[in-house]
Protein backbone atom coordinates (compact mmCIF):
# COMPACT_ATOMS: atom_id res chain seq x y z
CA UNK A 1 0.00 0.00 0.00
CA UNK A 2 1.00 3.57 -0.42
CA UNK A 3 2.24 5.63 1.69
CA UNK A 4 2.64 9.73 2.42
CA UNK A 5 5.95 11.03 3.92
CA UNK A 6 6.86 14.38 4.10
CA UNK A 7 9.07 15.82 6.68
CA UNK A 8 7.43 16.65 10.45
CA UNK A 9 6.25 20.12 10.92
CA UNK A 10 7.08 21.46 14.54
CA UNK A 11 5.24 24.04 16.13
CA UNK A 12 6.98 27.91 16.02
CA UNK A 13 9.51 28.41 18.42
CA UNK A 14 9.59 31.91 19.55
CA UNK A 15 12.38 33.89 21.91
CA UNK A 16 13.48 38.17 22.89
CA UNK A 17 11.24 39.86 20.97
CA UNK A 18 8.41 36.94 19.53
CA UNK A 19 11.42 36.62 16.96
CA UNK A 20 10.34 32.78 15.99
CA UNK A 21 10.73 30.37 13.49
CA UNK A 22 8.54 27.68 11.95
CA UNK A 23 8.25 25.26 9.37
CA UNK A 24 4.89 25.75 7.65
CA UNK A 25 2.28 23.65 5.74
CA UNK A 26 -1.22 25.42 5.78
CA UNK A 27 -4.60 25.34 3.72
CA UNK A 28 -4.96 28.53 2.56
CA UNK A 29 -5.96 21.57 -18.84
CA UNK A 30 -7.54 18.33 -20.04
CA UNK A 31 -3.44 17.47 -20.04
CA UNK A 32 -0.81 17.09 -17.49
CA UNK A 33 1.72 19.74 -17.06
CA UNK A 34 4.90 19.30 -15.27
CA UNK A 35 6.72 21.80 -13.06
CA UNK A 36 9.55 23.91 -13.34
CA UNK A 37 12.48 22.04 -12.08
CA UNK A 38 13.74 23.11 -8.28
CA UNK A 39 16.52 24.97 -7.10
CA UNK A 40 19.03 22.28 -5.76
CA UNK A 41 21.74 23.55 -3.59
CA UNK A 42 25.41 22.81 -5.69
CA UNK A 43 27.94 21.20 -3.98
CA UNK A 44 30.94 23.56 -2.79
CA UNK A 45 34.40 22.56 -2.43
CA UNK A 46 37.18 24.42 0.01
CA UNK A 47 39.36 25.04 -2.70
CA UNK A 48 36.28 26.80 -4.68
CA UNK A 49 34.86 28.37 -1.89
CA UNK A 50 38.63 30.14 -0.60
CA UNK A 51 38.64 31.86 -4.20
CA UNK A 52 35.11 33.28 -3.51
CA UNK A 53 35.30 37.31 -2.52
CA UNK A 54 31.76 37.28 -1.93
CA UNK A 55 30.82 36.23 2.06
CA UNK A 56 27.80 36.24 1.57
CA UNK A 57 27.03 33.31 -0.71
CA UNK A 58 26.66 30.73 2.00
CA UNK A 59 26.16 31.12 5.83
CA UNK A 60 28.70 29.25 7.78
CA UNK A 61 26.83 26.91 10.13
CA UNK A 62 28.58 23.42 9.91
CA UNK A 63 24.99 21.69 9.27
CA UNK A 64 22.76 21.53 6.42
CA UNK A 65 19.10 20.49 5.33
CA UNK A 66 21.10 19.68 1.87
CA UNK A 67 22.29 15.68 2.10
CA UNK A 68 25.23 15.82 -0.40
CA UNK A 69 26.11 11.87 -0.56
CA UNK A 70 22.13 11.19 -1.82
CA UNK A 71 21.79 14.22 -3.45
CA UNK A 72 18.45 15.17 -1.76
CA UNK A 73 17.31 17.02 1.36
CA UNK A 74 16.77 15.78 5.18
CA UNK A 75 15.34 16.58 8.24
CA UNK A 76 17.86 18.84 11.07
CA UNK A 77 17.80 18.78 14.56
CA UNK A 78 15.75 21.32 16.92
CA UNK A 79 18.82 22.39 18.07
CA UNK A 80 20.10 23.24 14.69
CA UNK A 81 17.03 24.76 13.60
CA UNK A 82 17.31 27.17 16.76
CA UNK A 83 21.00 27.47 16.08
CA UNK A 84 20.07 28.91 12.29
CA UNK A 85 16.99 31.39 13.58
CA UNK A 86 20.06 32.69 16.18
CA UNK A 87 22.75 33.19 14.01
CA UNK A 88 20.33 34.65 11.19
CA UNK A 89 19.53 37.23 14.01
CA UNK A 90 22.48 37.92 15.28
CA UNK A 91 23.76 38.66 11.63
CA UNK A 92 20.99 41.08 10.62
CA UNK A 93 19.29 42.42 13.82
CA UNK A 94 15.96 43.42 12.24
CA UNK A 95 15.04 39.50 11.74
CA UNK A 96 11.66 38.83 13.90
CA UNK A 97 11.12 35.43 12.49
CA UNK A 98 11.95 32.50 9.85
CA UNK A 99 9.61 30.38 8.13
CA UNK A 100 11.51 26.66 7.09
CA UNK A 101 9.70 25.98 3.50
CA UNK A 102 12.41 23.80 1.83
CA UNK A 103 13.65 24.41 -0.23
CA UNK A 104 13.62 28.05 0.88
CA UNK A 105 13.99 29.84 4.13
CA UNK A 106 11.71 32.88 4.35
CA UNK A 107 13.46 35.52 6.37
CA UNK A 108 10.88 38.59 7.78
CA UNK A 109 12.53 41.53 8.81
CA UNK A 110 10.99 44.51 10.62
CA UNK A 111 10.60 47.67 9.07
CA UNK A 112 13.12 46.74 6.05
CA UNK A 113 15.51 44.14 4.40
CA UNK A 114 19.01 44.28 4.55
CA UNK A 115 20.43 45.43 1.68
CA UNK A 116 21.25 43.44 -1.39
CA UNK A 117 25.16 43.50 -1.10
CA UNK A 118 24.82 42.07 2.49
CA UNK A 119 21.92 39.44 1.81
CA UNK A 120 22.94 35.76 2.54
CA UNK A 121 22.06 33.73 -0.23
CA UNK A 122 21.91 29.80 1.11
CA UNK A 123 21.96 29.11 5.03
CA UNK A 124 21.45 25.19 5.85
CA UNK A 125 21.43 24.31 2.47
CA UNK A 126 18.34 26.58 1.92
CA UNK A 127 17.72 29.42 -0.53
CA UNK A 128 17.50 32.84 1.79
CA UNK A 129 14.29 34.43 0.72
CA UNK A 130 13.99 37.96 2.58
CA UNK A 131 10.43 39.79 3.38
CA UNK A 132 9.28 42.85 5.42
CA UNK A 133 7.58 41.09 8.64
CA UNK A 134 3.18 40.92 7.49
CA UNK A 135 4.46 40.46 4.26
CA UNK A 136 2.86 38.12 1.52
CA UNK A 137 5.23 34.75 1.91
CA UNK A 138 6.77 33.81 -1.76
CA UNK A 139 4.43 31.57 -3.91
CA UNK A 140 4.46 27.92 -3.13
CA UNK A 141 6.17 28.43 0.64
CA UNK A 142 2.66 27.57 2.20
CA UNK A 143 0.34 24.51 1.21
CA UNK A 144 -1.49 24.99 -2.19
CA UNK A 145 -5.05 24.04 -2.33
CA UNK A 146 -7.32 21.91 0.02
CA UNK A 147 -6.45 18.76 1.54
CA UNK A 148 -8.73 15.74 -0.27
CA UNK A 149 -10.42 13.37 2.58
CA UNK A 150 -10.33 10.20 0.76
CA UNK A 151 -8.15 7.48 1.25
CA UNK A 152 -5.04 7.08 -0.43
CA UNK A 153 -5.44 4.58 -3.31
CA UNK A 154 -3.80 1.28 -2.55
CA UNK A 155 -4.16 -0.28 -6.53
CA UNK A 156 -1.12 2.41 -8.35
CA UNK A 157 1.34 0.37 -10.13
CA UNK A 158 4.70 0.76 -8.26
CA UNK A 159 6.77 2.68 -11.34
CA UNK A 160 4.26 5.27 -10.69
CA UNK A 161 4.49 5.21 -7.10
CA UNK A 162 8.32 5.56 -7.37
CA UNK A 163 8.09 8.31 -9.64
CA UNK A 164 5.83 10.00 -6.74
CA UNK A 165 8.36 11.51 -4.12
CA UNK A 166 9.61 15.19 -2.92
CA UNK A 167 11.90 17.13 -4.99
CA UNK A 168 11.48 15.07 -8.00
CA UNK A 169 9.85 15.93 -11.30
CA UNK A 170 7.40 12.84 -11.85
CA UNK A 171 7.65 11.74 -15.81
CA UNK A 172 5.11 12.64 -18.41
CA UNK A 173 3.43 9.32 -18.04
CA UNK A 174 2.84 9.10 -14.62
CA UNK A 175 1.10 12.82 -14.72
CA UNK A 176 -0.90 11.30 -17.05
CA UNK A 177 -2.11 8.90 -14.72
CA UNK A 178 -2.86 10.94 -12.17
CA UNK A 179 -4.87 13.28 -14.51
CA UNK A 180 -6.48 9.97 -15.44
CA UNK A 181 -7.01 8.99 -11.95
CA UNK A 182 -9.54 12.01 -10.31
CA UNK A 183 -12.48 12.76 -12.44
CA UNK A 184 -12.96 16.75 -13.69
CA UNK A 185 -8.84 16.83 -13.43
CA UNK A 186 -8.15 19.69 -15.93
CA UNK A 187 -4.11 20.01 -14.92
CA UNK A 188 -1.72 18.45 -12.69
CA UNK A 189 1.37 19.80 -11.34
CA UNK A 190 3.97 18.62 -8.94
CA UNK A 191 6.09 21.19 -6.45
CA UNK A 192 8.38 20.10 -4.09
CA UNK A 193 6.23 18.75 -1.53
CA UNK A 194 3.13 17.67 -2.88
CA UNK A 195 0.96 17.80 -5.61
CA UNK A 196 -1.50 20.34 -7.12
CA UNK A 197 -4.45 19.26 -9.15
CA UNK A 198 -6.91 22.03 -10.96
CA UNK A 199 -10.65 20.19 -10.99
CA UNK A 200 -12.98 21.80 -13.26
CA UNK A 201 -14.77 24.75 -11.37
CA UNK A 202 -18.31 24.51 -9.43
CA UNK A 203 -20.17 26.22 -7.08
CA UNK A 204 -18.49 25.90 -2.94
CA UNK A 205 -20.53 23.74 -1.60
CA UNK A 206 -20.06 20.90 -4.55
CA UNK A 207 -16.52 21.31 -4.21
CA UNK A 208 -16.45 20.65 -0.86
CA UNK A 209 -18.38 17.47 -1.17
CA UNK A 210 -16.12 16.08 -3.76
CA UNK A 211 -13.12 16.88 -1.41
CA UNK A 212 -14.61 14.17 1.24
CA UNK A 213 -14.15 11.46 -1.19
CA UNK A 214 -10.77 12.85 -3.31
CA UNK A 215 -7.69 10.78 -2.46
CA UNK A 216 -5.74 12.89 0.06
CA UNK A 217 -1.90 11.87 -1.72
CA UNK A 218 -0.66 9.30 -3.85
CA UNK A 219 2.76 8.08 -3.78
CA UNK A 220 4.28 10.32 -0.74
CA UNK A 221 3.40 13.50 -1.69
CA UNK A 222 0.11 14.66 -0.33
CA UNK A 223 -2.22 16.38 -3.03
CA UNK A 224 -4.08 19.96 -2.92
CA UNK A 225 -7.07 20.72 -4.62
CA UNK A 226 -8.07 23.81 -7.09
CA UNK A 227 -11.74 24.86 -7.57
CA UNK A 228 -10.44 27.05 -10.32
CA UNK A 229 -7.51 27.51 -12.43
CA UNK A 230 -4.43 28.06 -10.21
CA UNK A 231 -2.80 30.87 -12.09
CA UNK A 232 -4.79 32.93 -14.18
CA UNK A 233 -3.65 35.86 -16.80
CA UNK A 234 -4.99 39.14 -15.27
CA UNK A 235 -7.27 40.77 -17.63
Amino acid sequence: MSSLAILPIPAPIRSGRKKSLSIMARKVRPKARTSDPYPVPSPTHKEDTETLEDENIDLPLGFSFWDDANRCFKPITTAERQTLFQVLCARYPQVEAITISIPFVIIECRDSVPPVDQQVFLAAGLVCVYIVEGGRLPFCSEYIGYYGEGDMPSDVPDHVSRDIRPFHIPKLSTFEYIHNMIPNATHVSSYSMQLVIELEATNPQVFEKKLMSLPSGIGKLSIGYINRKLLVRPP
